[in-house]
């Protein structure tokens, strides 16, 4: 059988390993290790690599802002229209770039990993991997830039591709309904767990706990970027509904770089919490979030839109109960092993806290059940049906 040869835009693995970022790492890390793995070209800091860098170097800078949002943001600051200019001339030149590129590799399959076509002029066929349509359905909780450019560049991207990956059934009812693909065009691949995430003792997290003044399970704790998207707001109101003696002896971390329009969300949450009680640690590397993950008392995610949510899936398989929306793709992820609420009820979201901290049979039900779920997902499971996918439309 021919062995396939994979080129793969992979810029997202020169930035702190967010959504992207963490997606291209993990699947070809699987598929590096499959035994009909194919040759896999990576195409990282306007050049291409054979090898997949482990990690990226996280300066104290970076740990705030992630590299997307940085430029987002000062983007911003030039008006929507310069700024959508600038967005469009880096994508022209970008492409131009990779084209005159991979011409020296020959590929049999292209991976688009970020949304847009790289519109070869080979007839390489592209595989376009898509995780959401946020820019179409939650327009106010990106950059109108942002918005713009996924509005002028997504559509003729999705007609060029020869198919299209996505990370959840949702995903692909959502890009079905709103763009009239073919259900047959597009390919559902799940994302997986990522390894390390597990249950650790008091022992062994006692190290990463110190640094951040935290005790073993005295601590809600939730994942991911501070934007407006992930509807964090939601989280201080629920907080402050406890009682005042559960706020002391339980604390709220929220882990994740500084995203689009954060400031709003720390002017509120320095006026409802003290820092005593509210840690923002920014972003953190995975041997650190693991720990932080596994000593936590339960998991909050009240996002607005998800394409997938793997950090629902990273808090079941440490051992930590869940709480998250009832909407979009967080159902298919979490099944009947979380607690399920609406993501605009702050009452809801302040009572099963209660409800985890009180009914301790109820908790560790929580526990076993979100611990055989995640089993469900896994990145070679993820890595040979994308391998499956790329060998049918080559």
């Amino acid at each position: 059988m021919h062995k396939l040869t994979i080129a793969v835009e992979a810029k997202a693995l020169a930035t702190l390993r967010t959504g992207v970022g963490q997606y291209i790492f993990q699947l070809y890390k699987a598929m590096e290790s499959l035994e009909n793995k194919p040759d896999i070209y990576y195409h990282i800091n306007r050049q291409f690599t054979k090898k997949i860098p482990n990690s990226v170097i996280v300066s104290t800078s970076t740990q705030r802002l992630s590299y997307k949002e940085k430029l987002a943001k000062s983007l911003d600051k030039l008006g929507p229209s310069l700024a959508l200019t600038k967005k469009k001339l880096a994508m022209t030149l970008y492409k131009k770039l990779y084209n005159q590129q991979v011409k020296k590799i020959k590929p049999d399959i292209i991976h688009c990993t970020d949304f847009f076509s790289v519109e070869n002029k080979q007839g390489i066929p592209e595989i376009i991997t898509v995780y959401d349509l946020s820019c179409f359905k939650y327009p106010q909780t990106h950059p109108e830039a942002r918005v713009k450019f996924f509005n002028e560049y997504l559509p003729s991207s999705l007609e060029n591709a020869q198919h299209i990956l996505t990370i959840s059934e949702f995903s692909k009812r959502e890009i079905i309904e709103y763009f009239s693909v073919k259900p047959e065009k597009i390919t559902v691949s799940y994302c997986g767990l990522p390894a390390g995430f597990q249950p650790y003792s008091k022992e062994q997290t006692s190290a990463t706990l110190n640094q951040f003044g935290l005790e073993h399970k005295k601590y809600f704790l939730y994942v991911g970027t501070i934007e407006p998207r992930k509807n964090l707001e939601i989280l201080l109101d629920a907080y402050c509904k406890l009682p005042i003696q559960i706020q002391t002896q339980y604390k709220l971390v929220l882990v994740g770089a500084f995203g689009w329009k954060y400031e709003s969300f720390l002017e509120k949450a320095k006026k409802s919490l003290n820092r005593q009680r509210l840690i923002l640690p920014g972003y953190m590397p995975n041997h650190q979030l693991q720990q932080l993950m596994a000593s936590a008392h339960c998991f909050l995610y009240p996002s607005l839109y998800e394409g997938f949510g793997i950090p629902p899936l990273e808090a079941m398989a440490s051992g930590v109960p869940v709480i998250t929306s009832d909407c979009t793709s967080l159902p298919e992820v979490v099944g009947n092993a979380g607690i399920l609420l609406s993501p605009d009820d702050a009452q809801q979201w302040s009572e099963a806290i209660m409800g985890l901290i009180e009914d301790q049979q109820a908790y560790q039900h929580a526990v076993e059940k979100g611990s055989s779920r995640a089993t469900l997902f896994n990145w070679t499971a993820s890595a040979k049906k994308t391998l499956n996918c790329f060998q049918q439309n080559c």
